[in-house]
């Protein structure tokens, strides 16, 4: 019996004494009651990094598919109800729209470079110069992820906007919006500069994308 209750002070004695490995406080259970960091914290091999990569992409390609599918098919009702609460199985606005922002840009840096394709000139704005236009087109991807804020302030405040929603889900509305425009980017990239072998850089590839813009 005493040697029962020396092993169980023991074994007690073990588990209190496991400390996180992020912040030092003492675990009992899975996860760290301080950070939520997991007590089992596995070393950096090859095999835990395969594990990462497949878990990272697994854990986003469900989110992403069915976000990307209800933007495309019902995308009203896709925002509304992330706004009204509705947020499991949806993916986050801002990763939303990077991601399809980092596949246009990658999308058009490979087929520019593959096929060396040159920015030609610009004559399609009239109030702005040639140089600011080349500039624009050229570093188009992050200029449209700048200039958000702005496009949802002008629309939140001269739509009407805000008698019915705040500013900052109006930016998460644009956040949206404007990843379905990467998208229609990308297959415009695709179809014209890899399909067509047209030059994505020109003048009238910039037109459709100012259309597709609209």
């Amino acid at each position: 019996m005493k040697e029962d209750k020396i092993w169980v002070t023991w074994f007690s004695k073990i588990i209190l004494d496991t400390k996180c490995l992020n912040c030092g406080a003492p675990i009992q259970e899975n996860f760290c009651p301080r950070c939520g960091q997991k007590k089992g914290v596995h070393k950096v091999t090859w095999k835990f990094l395969f594990k990462e990569i497949t878990h990272f992409f697994t854990h986003v390609e469900k989110a992403f598919i069915r976000s990307t599918f209800k933007m495309w098919s019902n995308p009203g009702h896709f925002v509304k109800t992330y706004l009204d609460g509705q947020r499991k199985d949806k993916q986050s606005p801002v990763s939303f729209l990077v991601v399809w922002a980092a596949v246009f840009y990658l999308t058009r840096e490979t087929l520019v470079h593959l096929f060396d394709y040159k920015m030609e000139t610009i004559n399609t704005f009239s109030f702005i110069n040639e140089e600011a236009a080349l500039y624009y087109f050229k570093h188009v991807t992050y200029l449209t992820i700048v200039f958000i804020p702005v496009w949802a302030a002008i629309s939140w405040y001269i739509g009407g906007l805000f008698r019915r929603i705040n500013y900052p889900e109006a930016i998460l509305i644009h956040f949206y919006s404007y990843s379905i425009f990467f998208q229609l980017l990308s297959l415009i990239t695709v179809l014209c500069g890899l399909i067509f072998r047209m030059n994505i850089m020109s003048n009238t590839i910039n037109n459709v994308y100012i259309v597709a813009a609209t």
